[in-house]
């Protein structure tokens, strides 16, 4: 997920720790995305490409982080970030190939 990026940034060992556990939930949380688009297109999840979830993953991320809260205590759900959130799920094109 770092790339050639291997070094943790962490200065302190808790910190590498934090910091290590935080990229193991991140994969978990891909894989697991990949593995409910796999089944809604009735794919192979090892089919899928890990590498370009992540890519994915990342590209609608900058997008919904972009929505600002609304204020305390309201749902942050206005109807543009309502469309974000259906189009931010991973797609199957039908025929993908390679598993990264």
């Amino acid at each position: 997920m770092r790339g050639t990026q291997i070094v943790l940034r962490s200065k302190t060992p808790e910190l590498v720790e934090q910091e290590f556990w935080g990229l193991l939930m991140a994969h978990v949380a891909i894989r697991g995305l990949m593995h409910e688009a796999a089944l809604k297109a009735d794919e192979d999840p090892d089919k899928l490409s890990f590498l370009h979830s992540v890519r994915v993953a990342q590209r609608r991320l900058a997008r919904i982080a972009a929505i600002p809260p609304l204020g305390r205590g309201k749902p942050c759900m206005t109807p543009s970030s309502r469309r974000l959130s259906k189009s931010a799920s991973l797609r199957v094109e039908p025929g993908s190939t390679s598993a990264e």
